[in-house]
Order: C-alpha cells, then sequence, then structure tokens
C-alpha cells in the first residue's frame, strides 16, 4: 500500500495563450519553461526540490501532531492557513496564502480562486457543527467522506493542500471515535475518488458517495488516549520521537552513540523515504483570466 506524494514542481500543461506564465513557478531559462515552483532556496530542479521540502515539513507535521506548535484551534479557514504556514513557511514565501491563480488536477478544476473564502466558510461551518465523538462507524465515514470533498474541492493554496488538508482535519475530528489511516488505500485509488467527487464544472460538489469506499477503508477505531504509545522506529513521525527520547536521555552523549545503542541503525527505517502527503497531488494552475487549460487525455 502507498501514500501520494507530492512533488512541488506543476504540470508542464499551460493556458493556450503563450502572455501568459504561472507566477509561483521560476521564470523560463534559456527559452525552456520552468515546471519547478519557486523556493526559498533557490532550487530549480524538482527531484531536488521534493527531497529538500519533505525535509522541512516532517518535523513540522510532527510538531503539529503534538500540538507543540502554536495554532489556534479556531475550525475555520484562519486555522487551514496557519497549518499551511507552519509546515511550508520556511520552502515558498507565500506559505499560508491563499492562491490567486485557478487550478486543474486532470480534466477538472478545483474552486475558483474568487470564491475559495466563501467556500471555506461554509465547509467549516458544516464540519464544525458534527458532533464526531456522537457518531458510530458508517455516520463517521459518510461525514468524513463529505468533509473532504468539501475541504479538497477548495484547495486553497497553489501546494501543499493535501498535507495541510488532513492535518486540519484531524484535528476537527479528533473527538471521534474513529480516525483516518490513508496508508490503507493506493495512492491512484484516493486520486482517482478525490477527482471524480469533484466532478461538477467547477462548481461547489455535493455528491461525495465516490469517496466512500475509499474512506470505509481508511477509518480505524481511535487508539486509547489512556493507552501507553507503541512507537514504531519504521514510521518516520515515531522515529523522529524516538530519536527526541533519545536526546533526552543521553544529554551529553554523542547522538551517533545514543542511536547505535538503541539498536536503530541496522533496522528498516534506515532506507526511509518521504511519505507525508496521501491527497491529489497539486494540479496545473492558471491565471483568473486565462483561457481554460486544454488538458491531454
Amino acid at each position: 500500500m502507498g501514500r501520494a506524494s507530492q512533488s512541488p514542481a506543476a504540470s508542464t500543461l499551460m493556458p493556450h495563450n503563450p502572455e501568459w506564465t504561472d507566477p509561483y513557478l521560476w521564470p523560463a531559462e534559456d527559452g525552456e519553461h520552468s515546471d519547478v515552483l519557486r523556493n526559498r532556496y533557490g532550487i530549480r530542479d524538482p527531484d531536488q526540490l521534493a527531497l529538500r521540502e519533505y525535509r522541512e515539513t516532517a518535523l513540522r507535521w510532527i510538531e503539529i501532531e503534538q500540538g507543540r506548535a502554536d495554532i489556534p484551534a479556531t475550525g475555520d479557514a484562519a486555522e487551514w492557513r496557519a497549518i499551511h504556514r507552519h509546515l511550508f513557511s520556511n520552502v515558498y514565501d507565500w506559505a499560508g496564502q491563499f492562491r490567486t491563480v485557478r487550478l486543474y488536477k486532470g480534466e477538472l478544476e478545483f474552486a475558483n480562486p474568487s470564491d475559495i473564502e466563501d467556500y471555506l466558510v461554509e465547509a467549516t461551518a458544516e464540519i464544525g457543527e458534527i458532533d464526531w465523538s456522537a457518531l458510530d462507524q458508517n455516520q463517521f465515514i459518510d461525514r468524513a467522506a463529505r468533509a473532504h470533498m468539501l475541504l479538497n474541492f477548495t484547495h486553497p493554496f497553489r501546494e501543499g493542500n493535501g498535507r495541510s488538508g488532513k492535518l486540519f482535519l484531524e484535528r476537527q475530528i479528533a473527538a471521534a471515535q474513529w480516525a483516518l489511516d490513508y496508508s490503507l488505500v493506493e495512492t491512484e485509488e484516493w486520486n482517482w475518488a478525490s477527482m471524480w467527487s469533484r466532478d461538477t464544472d467547477g462548481r461547489k460538489p455535493t455528491d461525495h458517495r465516490v469517496l466512500l469506499g475509499v474512506f470505509r477503508r481508511i477509518t480505524i477505531p481511535r487508539a486509547d488516549p489512556t493507552a501507553p504509545a507503541v512507537l514504531d522506529p519504521t514510521n518516520h513521525r515515531d522515529l523522529a520521537i524516538i530519536l527526541d527520547n533519545i536526546r533526552t536521555q543521553t544529554t551529553g552523549a554523542h547522538i551517533g552513540d545514543a542511536i547505535d545503542a538503541a539498536g536503530l541503525t541496522h533496522g528498516p527505517h534506515s532506507g526511509l523515504q518521504p511519505t507525508t502527503d496521501a491527497s491529489t497531488t497539486h494540479g496545473t494552475a492558471v491565471s483568473q483570466n486565462a483561457p481554460d487549460v486544454s488538458l491531454d487525455p
């Protein structure tokens, strides 16, 4: 089973209007259009940027999950923006800012930039009215699938919607008896269901039934918060917690010696690959006033 990855490079499919270029991308060099997002490191190679972005956001993801980031639980767009800013502020100057260009994935468009704020007001209000703690499994699957459909459709940022959106939704459903494990669904199936849930010609989607299958698969009982945590060193988040504990317990010792002593140097974690995102990929941007993108089949 795989989790969807998200490359910080943009699609090469652009509007027919040759006068328009995506302002979020590096400018063309030697007559060749760039497909890499402008970043604070000046990186222009998509693979290098993907790796750097992963490294920069992985620990910040853990900080949010462990409640060590100063992000007020307001349940609205401000909370999602704060999550995005915390994750990506080391990478992109526009972290936490809503996109100003139209965005496509496949043949389908996400919310128009001019509608993002209004859609988020409606979506977060609906999610906030749900008593997540009172839902049985089937009710949770239904509500969570619809919540994802609404949030995914807005896709408010130029990049990083999946990672920040999942953290935002997790914080909203934290009182539920159920949790979401995105590693239990294949990337292709997840992306397919997410895409077709917004087959609405750019209008707010209303039918989340195409998502019910994947949400049934990824819904699991939430761990008992009173039970002792069992950490898995092959999981990058758990590994970071383990290493933090080692540092605390071995003050003054060389961290390499501490890791060796913990038996972590020869385990399967040594070949960890980025697995931070299970969402749809970022898609293709077009100007607010640019013509619609004509996509290849």
